[in-house]
């Protein structure tokens, strides 16, 4: 009965009470209500109190620590189980955030940010550098200055809607540390990262285990030093809707080899990444993004 009252009366009342004037919607504080699991804080307390209670005298001082122990294991348990319906049934759960985490804040990074971002993405950049962050911010896009391997980094980052890592910086030991960094955030196959330079690929590939290593994004060409050298000779990100009159097969006719598809949007808003194991078919209705030289 206890427990059950902590439950179902104590902490949505706490919940609702406390979050009265707050901007959140009533389903998150509804949801906020729900979720209040207990640990090892709480067993460590009561033990501490149980021992001075009773070395005082006080009558029922030895039930602390059991009635504690319940607490935890059936709000653990109840929470643990229940957590998923209920954020499907309030609406505030998220089965697949397209949101992308760029490791990076750079010229490619924000370039291809800008056209994920101007497709309605939610993205975010972090960077150690303040003029690539500044430049990032005048796109209006949502910015962090930092280290992205630092775990102070973890507790500023706000990852609601977010899905997807990309590392992008200039250095590749970075890129590989970044996407494990973040294995415990999200799925490998949500992991992503440029493909190293040559020299340092083989070693690589042979050095770390396939799980702890980002797919490579777009292709395996696609290194930092190449991007960037198509960027600064005039290539450009461009957004193509595939139609009936202007189908994938006349998009490669337009821009031949010197197209280089990164992302598809279907019809339904799911974001699709190019990669060195996984090309997508650009079909009607898709939006391919892509980098391209210009043709007259």
């Amino acid at each position: 009965v206890f427990v059950l009252s902590l439950i179902i009366v104590v902490r949505p009342a706490m919940a609702l009470v406390s979050t009265l004037r707050s901007e959140m919607k009533l389903n998150e504080r509804l949801f906020v209500g729900w979720m209040a699991p207990r640990g090892i804080v709480a067993a460590a307390v009561s033990s501490v109190f149980a021992i001075r209670l009773a070395e005082a005298g006080v009558e029922g001082a030895q039930m602390l620590v059991p009635v504690t122990f319940q607490v935890i294991i059936g709000t653990v348990a109840i929470y643990g189980l229940t957590a998923p319906l209920v954020a499907r049934l309030l609406k505030v759960a998220q089965p697949d955030p397209q949101g992308i985490l760029f490791a990076g804040a750079n010229k490619i990074a924000r370039e291809i940010a800008y056209h994920l971002h101007q497709a309605k993405f939610r993205v975010g950049l972090v960077d150690t550098n303040w003029g690539n962050i500044t430049q990032a911010r005048k796109s209006g896009m949502r910015t962090y200055y930092g280290n992205i391997l630092s775990e102070e980094m973890l507790n500023d980052l706000q990852l609601d809607g977010i899905g997807k890592v990309f590392a992008v910086t200039a250095n590749d030991e970075v890129n590989y540390l970044a996407v494990l960094h973040f294995s415990d955030l999200f799925d490998s196959s949500h992991r992503y990262q440029l493909a190293p330079r040559s020299e340092g690929r083989k070693a690589q590939q042979t050095s770390l285990p396939r799980h702890l290593k980002g797919r490579y994004l777009f292709n395996e060409e696609a290194t930092y030093d190449y991007l960037m050298a198509r960027l600064d000779n005039g290539a450009v990100i461009k957004s193509n809707r595939m139609t009936e009159e202007f189908d994938f097969d006349d998009f490669q006719s337009k821009y031949g080899d010197s197209a280089m598809p990164l992302f598809l949007i279907t019809d339904t808003g799911d974001l699709r990444v190019f990669t060195a194991d996984s090309q997508p078919t650009p079909r009607v209705g898709h939006l391919l993004i892509s980098l391209v030289t210009p043709v007259d």
